[in-house]
Formats: C-alpha cells, sequence, structure tokens
C-alpha cells in the first residue's frame, strides 16, 4: 500500500524524538527523503524504461542531462541497436583506450559497444557517418517530492528501505549516533538483497 510523505515525515521523526520538529524542521526530513527515494531508485532499478535515441553523424559523446534533456535518467542500464533491439555490450571508458588510442573522434560502420562517464555522460563507440538510431534502457528517477500530500514514487516494498536511508542521514546529521551502524548494516542488507534480484533481471547489464 502507497504511504504518504506526511506519515513517512510522522514515523521519522517519532524514531529520532523530535515529533514536533523542533530540532529538525519537517521540510527538511522531506527533503532527506526525496533524496533517498531517488537513491533508493537507482540502486534498485525500480521503474525501468526504455526509449529511442536519435544519435547524431560523427558525434559519440553526448551530455545525457543539458545536451539530451533526459532529467529523469537516473541510471543508464544499456543500449541496444538494430531491429531486433541486440544488446551493444558496455565498456569501462578507462578501457576505450586500450581498444582504440584515438576513440574519442574514432568514426566507422557501426557501433560496437557504449560506456559511461560518471552517470551523465554517455558514450557510443565508434561515432557513424550519418544520424542512427539506438533503443536506451534506463532508470526513471522520480520527481523531486513537493509536499506532504505525495506518496511514494518507488514500488511500496521499498519504501522501508527509503524510510531507513532518510532515518539514518538525519541521525547522523542531527549526531544522534547510538544504532547508526546498525542501521548503515541493515541498509547494506537491503541493498543486497535487491541486488540479487536485479542480476536475476538484468544479468546482461553492468
Amino acid at each position: 500500500m502507497s504511504e504518504l510523505v506526511s506519515a513517512m515525515i510522522d514515523g521519522i521523526l517519532r524514531r529520532i524524538r523530535d515529533t514536533s520538529a523542533n530540532g529538525t524542521a519537517r521540510s527538511v526530513v522531506q527533503d532527506v527523503l526525496s533524496g533517498s527515494q531517488k537513491s533508493v531508485n537507482v540502486g534498485t532499478f525500480s521503474q525501468v524504461q526504455s526509449m529511442s535515441l536519435t544519435t547524431n553523424a560523427e558525434q559519440l559523446i553526448y551530455q545525457i542531462e543539458t545536451e539530451l534533456q533526459l532529467v529523469r535518467v537516473g541510471r543508464v542500464l544499456g543500449v541496444q541497436i538494430g531491429p531486433d533491439n541486440e544488446e551493444l555490450g558496455f565498456t569501462e571508458w578507462q578501457k576505450l583506450k586500450a581498444i582504440d588510442p584515438g576513440w574519442f573522434r574514432r568514426v566507422g560502420s557501426h557501433f560496437q559497444t557504449w560506456s559511461l562517464i560518471g552517470r551523465d555522460v554517455l558514450i557510443i563507440y565508434p561515432a557513424l557517418k550519418v544520424a542512427s538510431t539506438v533503443a536506451l534502457s534506463y532508470v526513471l528517477s522520480p520527481v523531486t517530492i513537493t509536499g506532504e500530500a505525495e506518496i511514494n514514487q518507488i514500488p511500496n516494498d521499498e519504501v522501508q528501505l527509503m524510510v531507513m536511508v532518510a532515518e539514518a542521514a538525519l541521525r547522523i546529521r542531527s549526531r544522534q549516533l547510538n544504532g547508526v551502524s546498525q542501521m548503515i548494516e541493515g541498509i547494506d542488507a537491503g541493498f543486497k538483497a535487491k541486488k540479487l534480484d536485479i542480476n536475476t533481471r538484468y544479468s546482461f547489464r553492468r
């Protein structure tokens, strides 16, 4: 069942012993919850989508947010090519130089691999002489929480992890460090459990 942001804030303030929000304003808790929701979403591949992306002639490096205007791409998972959406292999960008010392200006006849620099720079190698089209699989990033009347944007079974991340961050912020180590261990275990499921669903992706 979906949960109201207001209820999540109430629960966190209760657990950090600040029910009147004197030490930590409700707006601060809301902002931290918004950030934790995005982190959990990216870490668990909660919302995976696919879209068509047009590549430019003789260009292989793309700024995901500023150039492609894909502001809600939390994490690129894969690039597919051709009519059968064949999965293009991933290569760490640091290793591209070993494959081709002039990779950053290479123009070829077909795409061979893709890479990322951080999370915002997409590389599809090599560039082609003409514009083309690929499919992009990615984790859709939740929008920023702007009000307490909103509900969680990630699956309901991941809300507890979202709240745990937010609570741990707020405890560290307010220096309530008792039990934080155990909370972080619980968060780590939660992400690891999700990762097992992720590896099953997206074994071909990084």
